[in-house]
């Protein structure tokens, strides 16, 4: 049970660091060139990386690749932390720019895991969250490693096999 919610735990506040957004933080999106936004159903248009000006682009360049995936949503908050990355230190923007390019080589369904992940824990009342996280502090090394396996191994398992076989 603890290491069910250590690992929870973890995968949420991993979630958070990535996209820690205020949600009253203003937030500029160029007016430029809006497309239509590529999931159905989508209340606004997705924003294009071409209409994101220099800060922005530096800021958000190790998920240029998933960023016609996002939804509009989504960009709006990558768009909040692009506009607080310029007040960042240097090893900050360097971590942020770790985690995001560990983020944008998740596939579609492992972000979206591990935004629900990070939803429930988000969800629970702070002394409960700081428990689990101290309980999962708490644990020896050696069961640390082992939760950090058990994610890597489930990483491997969800990629698509890179090589073909051939007949």
């Amino acid at each position: 049970m603890a290491r069910s919610t250590a690992s929870l735990c973890c995968a949420g506040l991993l979630v958070g660091a990535l996209l820690w957004c205020g949600e009253s933080a203003a937030q500029s999106v160029p007016a430029s060139s809006p497309t239509p936004a590529s999931k159905p159903g989508a209340a606004l248009p997705a924003v294009r990386w071409d209409s994101l000006n220099g800060e922005q682009k530096l800021a958000l360049g190790p998920i240029q690749s998933i960023w016609d995936e996002q939804s509009r949503d989504q960009q709006r908050k990558w768009l909040q932390v692009a506009n607080r990355y310029r007040t960042m230190k240097p090893e900050e923007q360097t971590r942020l720019h770790a985690r995001m390019a560990d983020w944008a080589k998740l596939t579609p369904e492992q972000r979206r895991k591990a935004r629900e992940n990070y939803k429930s824990v988000k969800g629970l009342p702070p002394e409960v969250r700081d428990a689990q996280w101290q309980n999962y502090q708490a644990l020896p090394d050696e069961r640390k490693q082992a939760v950090k396996d058990k994610a890597e191994a489930a990483k491997q398992a969800s990629q698509p096999a890179s090589v073909t076989q051939r007949p």
